[in-house]
């Protein structure tokens, strides 16, 4: 399964991260990531281990480079707030806004991992109890 445990998977989480994982589930719900294409977010939880590059890889079957880069960064372009935006748009960015939120006040050591480079799988993970929660979601890079 590329993106970890799926939502009707969750029996065995932990207590403490259950709200987390809720609370990721109804903010990424309907959103979208944009790019060539727009791809939606899934809610990934797995139980500890050593999360790094490689780890990551064999964790999710993905074979490439993989890349890591800061929250912040990587949703940059989706949270700016342009004057010329509709109210649609600064909407998107407020719900993208909440997301950082989201990641960085509940998982401590949130970092995107990428893997690949035109179809870049993004992995944003980090810990909540020593088990490994975030989302995942796919980029189109050409």
């Amino acid at each position: 399964m590329l993106f970890g445990v799926m939502v009707n998977q969750w029996q065995a989480i932990n207590k403490m991260s259950k709200p987390v994982i809720d609370l990721l589930k109804q903010t990424t719900e309907g959103l979208f990531m944009p790019s060539e294409s727009e791809y939606p977010f899934n809610v990934v939880y797995w139980e500890s281990f050593n999360l790094n590059e490689t780890t990551i890889q064999q964790k999710t079957g993905i074979i490439g480079d993989v890349r890591t880069v800061t929250v912040d960064d990587f949703f940059q372009g989706v949270t700016k707030q342009e004057d010329w935006y509709e109210e649609e748009e600064r909407n998107v960015a407020k719900r993208f806004e909440s997301l950082v939120l989201v990641l960085k006040n509940n998982l401590a050591e949130a970092k995107v991992y990428e893997i690949g480079n035109k179809q870049v799988h993004a992995y944003i993970l980090g810990t909540k109890d020593d088990e490994i929660i975030g989302i995942s979601t796919v980029v189109i890079r050409t």
